[in-house]
């Protein structure tokens, strides 16, 4: 799947942006990723944190999607825009490794080990000053 299968299949929707909306979810994910780093991460909460700054990530990512003019309905769509919209394909694998984390978390109900959480936080946290540097 990429990009121009994405929106064949109706997973990705040209729209109308809506600023309103947009500064909402940019404020929700500030909260989540300074909530995020403002905990000491350790062996009892790592895989919340992580769970919570990709959300907000998420949450930015679909803001700065919207922002121009899609709407995107799943992750692997919002990471093939990241590759090739944006032709950014390090912040792709970035995006790509961290979903793929969380679904084993959130689907799988796996167990993931507190180093890779720490790395997962410090990419995540990567990915946000870039995309904000770009939006």
């Amino acid at each position: 799947m990429e990009w121009n299968d994405c929106l064949k299949d109706g997973s990705v929707i040209k729209s109308e942006a809506d600023k309103e909306k947009i500064q909402l979810l940019i404020n929700a994910s500030k909260r989540k990723i300074k909530f995020t780093n403002q905990h000491q991460i350790n062996g009892e909460n790592h895989e919340i944190l992580f769970s919570v700054i990709y959300e907000g990530i998420l949450e930015l990512l679909h803001a700065f999607v919207m922002n121009d003019g899609y709407i995107i309905n799943n992750h692997i769509c919002i990471g093939y825009y990241l590759k090739e919209i944006l032709m950014n394909k390090e912040l792709f694998y970035i995006f790509d490794n961290c979903r793929k984390i969380r679904n084993d978390v959130i689907y799988d109900g796996q167990i993931i080990s507190l180093e890779l959480a720490k790395n997962g936080i410090k990419e995540l946290n990567y990915l946000n000053e870039e995309i904000i540097r770009v939006i």
